[in-house]
């Protein structure tokens, strides 16, 4: 890529949230990583067993489901492009799949995600049990808008396009 650099495509989208959701996951992961050392060269408390719990949250909800979002708000799109394609016979071009989703879904998921996984690791480490509640419906909404932003990325892997222009109905 260094010695070969092109410039990106047009159509894509600044910022890029599936990318914001892969540098957040990054951070997280170094986080888990420093929360893990620490715990490891600690002493027993009770403290530390809150510190696990932040642990646990800051690896699964931080790392592994934000990278899960950020890769499917990239893979989704391309599975349903070239399946659009396949499905035409190769003989018209579906959209481009950076313009398939919804963009304000992707905005707010993006923004609950980066607000909901800090809150509910501070709520579990200060055991506030209405902070964690109100961080897990948030992201338990996050979840569901992002389900119907990938519903509406998959359609158009079953839609026949008519024309060559990549506008098809």
């Amino acid at each position: 890529m260094f010695r070969n650099p092109r410039s990106a495509p047009k159509d894509l989208r600044r910022p890029d949230l599936g990318m914001g959701h892969a540098i957040a996951a990054l951070v997280y992961l170094a986080g888990a990583t420093i929360l893990g050392l620490v715990l490891v060269f600690s002493p027993a408390g009770v403290w530390k067993l809150n510190l696990t719990i932040v642990y646990g949250v800051v690896g699964l909800l931080g790392f592994l489901s934000q990278i899960v979002v950020g890769m499917g708000a990239r893979l989704l799109p391309m599975f349903a492009w070239m399946h659009a394609y396949a499905g035409s016979g190769f003989s018209s071009l579906p959209p481009s799949p950076r313009v398939m989703s919804r963009r304000p879904l992707e905005i707010v998921v993006l923004a609950i995600w980066q607000l909901g996984v800090p809150a509910r690791a501070i709520g579990l480490y200060a055991v506030n049990s209405t902070m964690v509640r109100i961080a897990g419906w948030g992201m338990f909404v996050a979840v569901v808008i992002e389900t119907d932003n990938s519903v509406v990325v998959l359609r158009h892997a079953f839609r026949r396009w008519s024309t060559s222009s990549g506008t098809g109905g």
